[in-house]
């Protein structure tokens, strides 16, 4: 991969238009939905909002936050990373959704004006930067953004009732990246028996299905079903997979409450099933 090539053009693109799509919706919420919870513990649409501008800020920008460590520790922090989130969020919950809105804009703003000089560095995406995660090349960081803030777009379309944009280049990205994750989930989370064949179905206004065998302790995506017949099924729609590997939706409610349905070997389909949570939140 070059210093910027048309892969690094789709992660800028996917990431704009994300940014974008979410400064609508925002827009045109009213005080009260800003108040509304989401699926996230402890944090409402006001809040969400208040963790992306404090992320980026922190950690792009170079911006320090103004108020300590909270004493205590709310029962949704897990780590270390948590308690550096919640800051920002406890420091902006006193503010009014106008003005976490124009934060919001300023922060997209400089973050836009950033990756437009990366682009222009020697090298490029691949030019390193230190993330909570320690030092990673900007691309490395910039994929790993982009499915935080695509899933954190559902989060308040989800809350507000607005859904939309599953399908734009954020959250398709966030669903490939979840797919390729599956092979793992069913040989390694789910711990299926040697030789069980699989299939995931994904509907919407799109349709997807994935077929996995778990071969040699391992699990991959086969391409055809031929030779390689599910003996088991699970589906849902597409929302309902980004929320449950995405740790938002837990998987057993929604094989109760019929928004994934099994079919086949249950002894295959149900372990599969609840063990599509991918990320943790």
């Amino acid at each position: 991969m070059g210093a910027f090539d048309e892969n690094d053009q789709e992660l800028f693109n996917a990431l704009t238009h994300t940014w974008a799509s979410l400064d609508l919706v925002l827009t045109w919420l009213s005080d009260e939905q800003w108040a509304l919870p989401t699926q996230l513990p402890g944090w409402t649409v006001h809040d969400v909002v208040s963790h992306l501008n404090g992320f980026e800020s922190q950690w792009f920008l170079g911006r320090t936050c103004d108020i300590p460590e909270p004493i205590g520790q709310p029962a949704h922090i897990k780590n270390s990373l948590g308690i550096s989130n919640e800051r920002w969020v406890e420091e902006r919950r006193s503010w009014a959704p106008s003005r976490v809105l124009v934060e919001y804009q300023e922060v997209v703003e400089a973050r836009t004006n950033q990756l437009n000089a990366f682009r222009f560095y020697p090298k490029g995406f691949e030019t390193l930067v230190t993330t909570f995660r320690g030092d990673e090349t900007f691309r490395a960081a910039l994929r790993t953004r982009l499915v935080d803030i695509s899933l954190h777009e559902q989060d308040i379309r989800h809350a507000v009732g607005k859904p939309g944009n599953l399908y734009g280049p954020g959250v398709s990205f966030v669903r490939q990246q979840m797919i390729s994750s599956l092979g793992w989930v069913a040989a390694k989370q789910a711990m299926l028996p040697e030789g069980s064949v699989v299939a995931l179905s994904i509907y919407g206004d799109q349709q997807e299905t994935i077929i996995i065998k778990v071969s040699n302790g391992r699990g991959e995506l086969v391409e055809t079903i031929e030779g390689h017949r599910p003996t088991a099924a699970a589906s849902m729609r597409d929302a309902v997979f980004l929320g449950v590997t995405g740790g938002r939706i837990d998987a057993t409610a929604a094989i109760d409450d019929g928004q994934i349905k099994l079919r086949g070997d249950a002894a295959l389909a149900t372990p599969f099933a609840k063990a599509l949570r991918i990320l943790s939140i």
